[in-house]
């Protein structure tokens, strides 16, 4: 479950990483 969250953290700051880019 901790490997999940941290995909799911990844993605997040990648996303967020292309709004703001």
């Amino acid at each position: 479950m901790i490997v999940v969250v941290t995909i799911n953290a990844n993605f997040y700051l990648r996303y967020t990483h292309s709004l703001y880019a």
